[in-house]
């Protein structure tokens, strides 16, 4: 029996990661650790869940110090550099995106949907919203928790977030937020990446919509006869999604993503659907059509779990104007290194990012690192400064990257979707641009110099002693 004021925590994963679903998430209070598929790890092992409670308490160097730090943290997180996110939460980014042309719309073809109004953040709090979520001692409180009040979904509830709501939205060609927050209600219970089950569902229905697919591949329980997956049919989402989870009928090809479904279908079916099979390194991308960020594109290619937002800040530059993001020029190495390494700093401590602007009101190392640094010194007793916390991200950054080599990186693993090289979009403002195969290259060049790599994106051994990785540099030094 549980004390009383012991408060057990749990990671759980759900029915996806017990029947081997490779896109399948680990489940934290509710919130999901969703990408890369580490629930499917956890099902292998047949570990369900992880429960603990603390027993002892929390002893910090410079208690005084430390309070006074996170008042001041709290009080700038109520201001206007959040405020987006605490009155409409990330899917305020659904008309932002759509506005500069770079919301994925149909299986990334397009960056403007025609339906972004009726799926948008503003809908959602008007229609949808019962009420916001916070993770634990956070003054934000970003999550918003939707439900369906009517229709053939009605009851289905979840929390919506951006990257989720592209995916199952737009994506798929999607204006319904009742069929959206069913779908991800399906993931959230049942254990699987939502922005992975989005971007598969849109690539199967690409497929189909292109002939190579037919009725008779979606047979199931529930549609003996099969069913027709276009884009914009929410209820052959659904009913996707099911089988994802389920592993049933083409759900088992999916489950695994859109890498391994395009492989296997060019290889049985002598086919091409790897050209819109929207994945880096397997995984599938964010909700930012990367054609148009030029410095983000790089920032995702040479990412070290593949296409992901939280890895790289790369986006924020170009979308905010600091860099010309529809060109490319010799400073976006050093962009794309310098944001990745932002990021790391705020995934080790932990902070949350979107605390990034509450410093000085920029996105930037100038504002944080000072006050991080005196966060650190408060709860540890150490004597950090600017530099030492700058040597966090790039320490846990390229300890990242030395695994991947380890396993048998190269530099052709660093790419980016054929999609986004060969096929520019034909609406709004950020139509006509792809990021050319000799861009691309070029920009890789300029990120391995920004390391202090080789040109073939190795890190050689000096680098690694330098950072204090000695035995690294033994394992994979050059």
């Amino acid at each position: 029996m549980v004390k009383r004021g012991f408060q057990v925590r749990s990671a759980t994963i759900g029915p996806a990661g017990e029947n081997g679903v490779t896109i399948a998430n680990v489940t934290n209070d509710g919130r999901q650790a969703g990408r890369t598929g580490h629930g499917a790890v956890w099902g292998s092992k047949k570990l369900k869940a992880l429960s603990v409670r603390g027993t002892q308490g929390v002893s910090v160097a410079d208690p005084e110090t430390l309070m006074a730090l996170s008042f001041e943290i709290t009080e700038a997180s109520q201001g206007p550099h959040t405020s987006k996110y605490r009155m409409l939460g990330t899917a305020t980014n659904v008309l932002n995106m759509n506005k500069l042309g770079l919301l994925p719309t149909r299986n990334y073809q397009e960056g403007v949907f025609e339906g972004a109004e009726l799926v948008s953040g503003e809908y959602l709090d008007e229609h949808h919203k019962v009420k916001v979520i916070a993770c634990a001692q956070c003054p934000i409180a970003c999550e918003q928790m939707s439900i369906v009040r009517d229709g053939e979904y009605k009851g289905s509830m979840t929390g919506i977030e951006y990257e989720c709501l592209y995916a199952n939205g737009p994506n798929l060609g999607i204006s319904d937020m009742r069929a959206i927050i069913r779908l991800i209600e399906i993931c959230d219970q049942g254990g699987q990446d939502a922005m992975s089950n989005g971007v598969t569902i849109s690539w199967a229905m690409e497929t189909f919509e292109r002939g190579i697919f037919t009725k008779e591949d979606f047979k199931c329980a529930k549609y003996p006869e099969g069913f027709e997956p276009n884009f914009g049919n929410g209820e052959a989402a659904v009913t996707l999604a099911e089988m994802i989870r389920d592993r049933e009928g083409i759900g088992d090809l999916l489950s695994h993503g859109t890498r391994y479904a395009s492989q296997q279908t060019d290889k049985e079916r002598g086919t091409e659907t790897y050209q819109w099979a929207m994945n880096i390194k397997g995984l599938e991308n964010p909700g930012y059509d990367a054609r148009a960020l030029k410095t983000f594109s790089v920032g995702l290619a040479v990412g070290t779990r593949g296409g992901c937002h939280n890895r790289t800040a790369a986006y924020d530059p170009d979308i905010k104007g600091v860099t010309n993001r529809f060109t490319v020029d010799e400073t976006r190495g050093r962009v794309a290194a310098r944001t990745e390494e932002y990021a790391a700093v705020y995934d080790t401590l932990p902070l949350c990012k979107f605390i990034r602007r509450c410093f000085t009101g920029k996105a930037d190392r100038a504002g944080a690192w000072p006050m991080i640094a005196k966060l650190i010194n408060a709860t540890t007793g150490w004597d950090f400064d600017y530099d030492d916390v700058d040597l966090i991200g790039i320490r846990a950054h390229t300890i990242k990257k030395a695994f991947n080599i380890r396993e048998g990186w190269t530099r052709a693993d660093d790419h980016l979707p054929y999609r986004w090289h060969h096929d520019p979009m034909t609406k709004g403002p950020s139509a006509g641009h792809v990021v050319t195969k000799e861009e691309l290259e070029y920009l890789k060049d300029l990120y391995y110099e920004a390391k202090g790599w080789t040109k073939e994106g190795l890190i050689p051994k000096e680098k690694l002693i330098e950072l204090g990785m000695a035995d690294v540099a033994e394992e994979i030094g050059v």
